[in-house]
């Protein structure tokens, strides 16, 4: 036998827990601790009671499992605790200030900031923090709060799969079983267009059709930049940033299309942000700020070098789980080394690393402030800890200023 026989009373038993998770979190509004865990309780009982489960087969699932969460979850903390080092010592303030005054010019102030510094921010960290730093810097510069929140929440779309320094790919690499060579070039492709049609939404939401036709050189010229940086990388075995890094690529390139007669722009009419109070004329540079950023990707970058990565392949952590069968006769091979955290190829032992050499810096330049390093949130009142989300009605400052998201 080769497991239960496929009917379609099996297939809705073993469809329910995946829609008790759906329903619980879209209809009753649980949190997702709440409702993983009564979709959790549900599996075990129905593998238990109906597929022929024993007590050690749940064990080596839910234990791989929990280190397929670890796996993922090493990244997020790393990512969005290396988010909240920099915002908190003024550093986001400083590299979306540097972002503004790249053009005085509202289209490509749109593009710049809702299209290639929100999805910057996707690739580093995710979680609504996209929307929350991009969405207030939007407003600072004078675009409606709506029209803010829009580019900031189309624009980034693209920077997902390969967002949150890679969590989402490498759990569809690690739960499908494909090889990332293989996964990932082709994942990097598909996204292609969708990086083109992102930019024209974010164009079409600051001024209409006519703003799309404006910047359609600047769109198809910068899109094709970060189209091609991210297959690049992910070719390269680094998808970590395969986002963050085409993102930077794309701001440069509409910065210097947006000054070529190819573009036809629309002055603003405000000026960039105000200096956060107290800091006018003493904010930290942006090669300080972007400091953190610059080593992740010198280090993802030298972690593919052959001779490097044959060296440490062996530094990993790792377990290895036995096979089993079940009553049913479903088999469950065994596995080695299952859900890797690699010291050189996974992305947290590389955002420490960078996190304390940029600590360092900071320190030796005067620009660290007591209680940085700490955890919880980024600036942001309103909330609790952990990075601000637009769903979460909270206030987000910048630049000495307050705008809702």
């Amino acid at each position: 036998m080769t497991g239960p026989e496929l009917t379609i009373a099996n297939w809705l038993l073993a469809l329910a827990p995946v829609a008790l998770l759906v329903v619980t979190i879209l209809a009753l509004d649980w949190s997702a601790p709440r409702a993983g865990a009564a979709a959790w309780l549900l599996a075990l009982a129905l593998g238990l009671a109906v597929f022929g489960a024993a007590r050690d087969h749940v064990a080596i699932a839910s234990a791989k499992g929990l280190s397929l969460a670890l796996f993922v979850l090493t990244i997020v903390w790393a990512s969005v605790y290396m988010f909240n080092l920099v915002d908190r010592l003024r550093g986001i303030d400083a590299i979306g200030r540097a972002m503004a005054r790249l053009a005085n010019d509202r289209l490509t102030q749109a593009l710049l900031i809702g299209w290639g510094f929100s999805s910057f921010i996707q690739g580093i960290t995710g979680f609504g923090v996209p929307i929350a730093v991009a969405a207030p810097l939007l407003i600072m510069l004078g675009f409606s709060p709506a029209r803010a929140a829009g580019m900031a929440l189309v624009g980034h779309g693209w920077a997902v799969t390969f967002g949150s320094m890679g969590s989402s790919y490498y759990t569809i690499q690690l739960v499908t079983g494909i090889e990332g060579e293989v996964i990932a070039p082709h994942m990097a492709l598909l996204f292609a267009p969708v990086i083109l049609v992102s930019g024209a939404l974010v164009a079409h939401i600051q001024g209409g059709l006519d703003a799309v036709r404006r910047s359609l050189p600047v769109v198809i010229l910068a899109g094709g930049v970060m189209a091609a940086g991210m297959y690049a990388l992910a070719v390269a075995g680094a998808p970590q940033i395969a986002s963050s890094v085409p993102a930077v690529l794309g701001m440069v390139a509409i910065a210097l299309v947006a000054r070529t007669p190819l573009f036809r722009g629309e002055p603003a009419s405000l000026e960039a942000p105000a200096e956060p109070d107290g800091e006018s004329g003493e904010g930290m540079p942006f090669w300080l700020a972007f400091m953190p950023y610059l080593l992740l990707i010198t280090l993802s970058v030298i972690s593919q070098i052959g001779p490097i990565k044959e060296a440490v392949s062996g530094l990993r952590w790792a377990l290895d789980y036995p096979g089993f069968v079940t009553a049913e006769g479903f088999a469950v091979p065994a596995v080695d080394d299952y859900a890797p955290i690699r010291l050189l190829n996974h992305p947290a032992p590389l955002i420490a690393f960078s996190v304390l050499v940029s600590a360092a810096l900071y320190v030796l330049a005067g620009r660290w402030r007591r209680g940085g390093g700490r955890g919880g949130g980024a600036r942001a009142e309103g909330g609790g800890g952990g990075p601000p989300h637009p769903g979460g009605g909270g206030v987000v400052v910048w630049g000495g200023r307050r705008a809702g998201v």
